[in-house]
């Protein structure tokens, strides 16, 4: 995860990475979670595609933060202590 967020640019002020799935459900890190080199955003196991195309791996975590289906991830400067989950409603 960090290479991926080093080549999108860090802004200092970002606090939480935002991951927001297909459905709708989203999860949000802080970004020293983030940052850290055993979270991952997978595509594949044992070179074998995911039938959900991208998932966020996070070690140690429940499974309702590994959110699968990934269609954006966003830096965001809002501040979260830890690991929220939830489901978004878009109008």
């Amino acid at each position: 995860m960090p290479d991926l967020l080093n080549q999108a640019g860090i802004d200092p002020s970002v606090a939480t990475v935002d991951f927001i799935a297909q459905d709708g459900y989203s999860v949000s890190i802080p970004i020293n979670t983030a940052m850290r080199s055993d979270i991952i955003v997978a595509y594949d196991l044992d070179s074998a595609q995911l039938n959900e195309v991208l998932r966020l791996v996070v070690p140690e975590a429940n499974g309702n933060i590994w959110i699968a289906r990934i269609t954006s991830i966003n830096m965001s400067i809002s501040s979260v202590d830890q690991v929220q989950s939830g489901t978004s409603v878009q109008a």
